[in-house]
């Protein structure tokens, strides 16, 4: 019997597997970098907070100031100071991460605003009839500013003509003599956004007062006194009485003419001469003509008695 060998066949499985690479990250951060910056601003008065923002490139910053006045936030850069006065102020400023520091300067200029000043002025005025009054009020501001003047009181009206003055107009009443109180006020910015707050440097400011005083100068009166009637003969003069009176008393220059027809002559014929009074009132420069008929009847009468001239009260 023939016996053959046994054969054992083996197989083997190789199984690779591919594992993912591992993936590896590194945050790189940026330096810090900051620049010298510079800001400017007119204050309205002194005692309010200022904030500065501060500018500077790099990650994970950290502010901080050096020898310098006010605080920053360290993490947003923000400075917070309150100026005592007008004027330049300085900060040192340092940002930090950790590849290191950089220092720069912040500048910043302040103004204090000036307020702004309204003039008025008290006058007189002399009026003949009540008749509307105007006069002008008128601004200043050193800094420049655009200037709004109001009326807080008085009659009439007030508008602005041009950015620094306007005109106030009114009427008077119709009375002898008044005095009409006028109270402006001149604003800007600055006095707007504070002028509800009577406890800083604004409450009272920029008002001036205008008292005007009026008079009312009426004309003067002139008694009529009628037609004359003159018994006169040849060359000779006569005369009559008429009465001039002016209710504040004034000086008058008072003028008495004939009527250009009879160029200042009487002649005997009968007919009515007329006769014109010019009463001038020196000091208020108002005047009044007066024209009345005053000699009628002109008759020839032998022996007259002719020694009276003219008269004037």
């Amino acid at each position: 019997m023939k016996r053959y060998g046994l054969m054992r066949f083996f197989i083997i499985s190789l199984v690779f597997i591919t594992l993912p690479a591992a993936s590896l990250w590194a945050q790189i951060e940026n330096p810090p970098a900051i620049d010298d910056q510079y800001n400017s601003a007119k204050m309205c008065d002194l005692g309010e907070l200022r904030n500065l923002q501060v500018e500077a490139t790099g990650d994970s910053l950290v502010y901080s100031l050096i020898n310098s006045p006010g605080s920053i936030d360290s993490l947003t850069g923000l400075i917070s100071y309150v100026p005592d006065t007008s004027g330049h102020f300085i900060f040192e400023v340092q940002v930090t991460n950790s590849l290191g520091s950089d220092v720069a300067f912040v500048y910043d200029d302040l103004i204090l605003n000036s307020p702004p000043q309204v003039f008025c002025y008290d006058s007189t005025v002399f009026l003949c009839n009540p008749e509307e009054i105007s006069f002008t009020v008128s601004s200043s501001d050193v800094d420049g500013d655009s200037v709004q003047i109001n009326m807080f009181e008085g009659l009439g009206s007030f508008t602005m003509v041009d950015d620094s003055s306007g005109l106030a107009t009114f009427m008077p009443s119709d009375l002898d003599s008044a005095v009409y109180q006028f109270i402006f006020r001149a604003t800007d910015s600055c006095v707007l956004s504070q002028s509800g707050d009577k406890n800083n440097i604004y409450g009272l400011c920029c008002v001036d007062t205008s008292l005007i005083t009026v008079i009312i100068n009426h004309g003067p009166d002139v008694s009529d006194p009628g037609p004359q009637n003159f018994f006169i003969c040849g060359d000779s003069s006569f005369s009559f009485d008429f009465v001039v009176t002016d209710p504040e008393n004034d000086v008058l220059n008072i003028t008495v003419t004939t009527d250009e027809a009879h160029a200042g002559q009487i002649s005997y014929d009968g007919q009515t001469i007329t006769v014109i009074a010019t009463i001038t009132e020196q000091l208020r420069l108002s005047q009044e003509e007066v024209e009345f008929t005053t000699i009628n009847d002109v008759i020839c009468k032998p022996n007259a008695i002719n020694d009276d001239k003219i008269k004037m009260k």
